[in-house]
């Protein structure tokens, strides 16, 4: 690609893939994160920007009871 993408304040468990700007992984923390900022960074000039996004909530994981199928749910 002709970009690079870093990302600071996400929390915990997560990053940003510096080809594709996806974020990805697992959140080791909840909350709401709202000072996250994505720097694209051009690769064939010296071009950049810096974005500030958010925010972004990390809920509790859900969970699954199997017990709960015999219940009808």
């Amino acid at each position: 690609s002709n970009y690079t993408v870093m990302a600071t304040g996400l929390p915990a468990g997560l990053t940003v893939s510096a080809a594709t700007g996806e974020i990805v992984g697992v959140p080791e923390e909840t909350g709401t994160f709202s000072n996250i900022e994505l720097r694209v960074d051009s690769t064939s000039t010296d071009d950049s920007v810096t974005v500030t996004c958010g925010p972004l909530v990390v809920n509790d994981a859900l969970t699954f009871d199997p017990a709960m199928t015999e219940k009808g749910c």
